[in-house]
């Protein structure tokens, strides 16, 4: 009785077994699937983390090149922090647009390219300085003044009170004398122009026009060596006009190169017209170039008197064609530069407004 009873408890066992097996890996296939949910919900956030990450390190590194370039940006109007902003912005905005904003940057180098070509130079010093900008412009301007103080050069004490201007003027500078290279340095440093003031050989040939002179019978090669290495001296101007001259301004050929050299240096001309027979306007619409005249002395007869009435006349001819070029001489020192500040003040009251020879050939 007792071995039938332990064959049936074997039998049972047996019979019982494969449900065993079948629940063991029904969990085992639960706990694999578990574990596999829960590495793939971990592995997604390690995967947010590190693209976040990225992301961060990538705004970081572009807000840290962004605030090297702001220091350069000190004159923009934009704050800083608005500009960080609105530049990281129109970043992240980038990987979402399909239209990129490199070909505004590939115009910006292309325009400097033609400007650069433009502009061809016999020596790299020759270069041709900054347009400067007019003095306030009146809702009606009545016309445009051009002041040039010719014979800097000699000294630094009659050509300050000219720098202590507040209006936009121009000074031409000799060549190749004691204050040459100052006198330019100290203009450009106080916002007003600089001119090559030329010598040229004048018909009274006992008048010495000075060093580094354009003289009779000189040749096309000895011209353009004394015309570069003058404006070079001073560099960067704006042009050139003629210091004495009567002799060779009334030369066509001189005056052919003189023009040619400019035109190749994109330097303008002015015409001190020293004498009434020069040559200089025929050569240049032979050429189709733009040159400049002179319309009024200001100190030939030193008085106040007599620089008022000149000034006076002066603005009735900007009046009448838009603007008036009038030269004075630095070396009349504080006393023309106290009357030119009166004058000058008042003009601009009048509605008259200062400014220089390249600001206007470039409205022109």
């Amino acid at each position: 009785m007792n071995a039938e009873n332990k064959r049936k408890k074997i039998k049972r066992k047996k019979k019982s077994s494969p449900r065993r097996t079948l629940l063991f890996f029904a969990f085992v296939l639960f706990s694999c699937l578990l574990l596999i949910v829960f590495s793939s919900i971990f592995i997604s956030k390690d995967v947010e983390q590190f693209s976040d990450k990225q992301e961060d390190t990538m705004l970081y590194e572009e807000k840290k090149a962004i605030t090297e370039v702001l220091p350069d940006m000190q004159e923009s109007s934009v704050p800083q922090k608005e500009y960080v902003e609105k530049t990281l912005t129109s970043s992240s905005n980038k990987t979402q647009s399909s239209v990129p904003n490199a070909p505004t940057a590939d115009l910006e180098v292309q325009k400097g390219s033609l400007v650069k070509s433009s502009v061809p130079q016999v020596e790299k010093d020759i270069v041709r300085s900054q347009v400067l900008p007019e003095s306030s412009v009146p809702q009606k301007k009545r016309g445009s003044i051009i002041l040039v103080l010719d014979d800097g050069g000699h000294n630094i004490s009659q050509l300050q009170p000219f720098l202590n201007l507040p209006f936009p003027l121009t000074i031409a500078i000799l060549p190749a004398l004691a204050y040459t290279k100052e006198s330019a340095s100290l203009t450009r440093k106080a916002g007003k122009e600089v001119m090559l003031h030329q010598p040229m050989q004048a018909i009274n040939l006992s008048v010495d026009p000075g060093p580094s002179a354009i003289l009779p019978n000189m040749t096309e090669d000895e011209i353009r060596a004394i015309l570069q290495k003058n404006v070079s001296e001073i560099a960067p101007i704006v042009g050139m006009n003629n210091h004495e001259g009567s002799l060779i301004t009334a030369d066509a050929n001189a005056m052919s190169v003189v023009l040619d050299f400019c035109r190749d240096n994109a330097l303008l001309f002015l015409d001190s017209r020293t004498n009434v027979e020069t040559k200089v306007p025929f050569v240049a619409k032979e050429k189709k170039m733009q040159i400049w005249d002179r319309n009024i002395f200001l100190d030939n007869t030193p008085d106040r008197e007599n620089i008022t009435s000149m000034f006076q006349s002066g603005l009735e001819i900007a009046e009448k064609n838009g603007y008036v070029i009038m030269i004075g001489h630095v070396w009349s020192g504080s006393h023309l530069a106290q009357i030119l500040d009166e004058l000058g003040k008042k003009a601009i009251q009048d509605a008259f407004v200062f400014t220089t020879l390249s600001a206007l050939e470039l409205n022109q």
